[in-house]
């Protein structure tokens, strides 16, 4: 006579809790190739912004009588870039003649791998004793706005607090 036991068998348990464990891992390795994929594009956004040049240039006596003055200054990067950069360029100090209207007009032209211009422009009345231009150039495409975002889901299950908010300012 054959005895029938009433207890489950530990096999099939034994299986589905193998079943569970291949399952969660197989989504552990989706998840682990989507943050290698996210990673890879971080690093190449970081070395779109590794290249950073800057300086600094002078501009002296830029009188004007009824007409516009233009100067201009070749600047020669360090190192090309990869593409054409992005350049800015602003006034750090402007020396001027008090009793005269200030008309002065800053601008990066020409640019390419290698270097480009900065132009001073003054017009009509204004008597510009000395204007310093600061200067910067990085790659990237200002346009891109992938370049300086970055999207992360997280699930409630994946064990992270995500109750709070966050804000940027």
């Amino acid at each position: 006579m054959k005895r029938v036991s009433s207890r489950p068998s530990l096999f099939t348990s034994d299986q589905l809790f193998k079943d569970m464990i291949l399952e969660k891992l197989s989504l552990l390795s989706s998840k682990v190739l989507e943050l290698e994929k996210q990673n890879q594009q971080l690093n190449s956004k970081i070395n779109l912004l590794s290249h950073i040049e800057s300086g600094e240039i002078q501009f002296h006596q830029i009188f004007c009588s009824g007409s516009t003055l233009t100067k201009t200054k070749s600047i020669d990067f360090t190192n090309p870039f990869k593409s054409i950069p992005i350049v800015n360029c602003w006034i750090k100090k402007l020396d001027i003649d008090k009793d005269r209207n200030t008309r002065v007009d800053v601008s990066a032209v020409n640019i390419t791998k290698n270097g480009f211009e900065i132009v001073g422009k003054s017009w009509w009345d204004s008597q510009t004793f000395e204007i310093v231009i600061g200067w910067e150039a990085r790659e990237g495409d200002i346009a891109d706005d992938s370049l300086y975002t970055l999207d992360v889901e997280f699930s409630e299950d994946s064990g992270l607090d995500t109750s709070s908010d966050v804000h940027s300012s």
